[in-house]
């Protein structure tokens, strides 16, 4: 998908259809707690399955470990940039591959290594070591 100067901000402020699904799960739970379960319950999981949408509640561990040969599958590139869904809901995992984002407005709260993030707009690049599980996750201000 080509993205042109003129429609950035368009492209950028406009909710897909899983940014509105997210939106309204997120809000439906903080309107609402206490019933936040029978919204949830109520939800099409046929359509969730098939959008392979995270609802945490209904799928406890979500894509723990991602590798490079399963992100970059689709891909003849190495490189993949894509605007990340608002609202999605943070999930643990760790990938093998080099992770920079790029926050264009407003900020973006991240858990790295249990510690709560709160990116601006500035570029972050998070990275992890392989597959050595004691070693922290970097993240360094560019």
């Amino acid at each position: 998908m080509k993205i042109y100067k003129n429609k950035f901000k368009e492209f950028i402020f406009s909710y897909n259809e899983d940014e509105e699904f997210y939106h309204r799960l997120f809000e439906a739970e903080q309107r609402s707690p206490q019933t936040f379960s029978s919204y949830v319950n109520s939800l099409d999981q046929e359509y969730i399955e098939r959008r392979q949408i995270y609802v945490p509640c209904l799928h406890p561990i979500w894509h723990p470990y991602i590798s490079e040969n399963a992100f970059f599958k689709s891909s003849s590139q190495n490189i993949y940039i894509n605007k990340h869904n608002r609202y999605t809901p943070e999930f643990i995992h760790e990938h093998e591959f080099y992770e920079c984002f790029y926050v264009y407005s407003g900020t973006c709260a991240n858990t790295i290594q249990g510690k709560k993030e709160c990116a601006k707009p500035e570029i972050y690049v998070l990275f992890r070591l392989k597959q050595d599980t004691a070693s922290p996750y970097l993240m360094t201000v560019l």
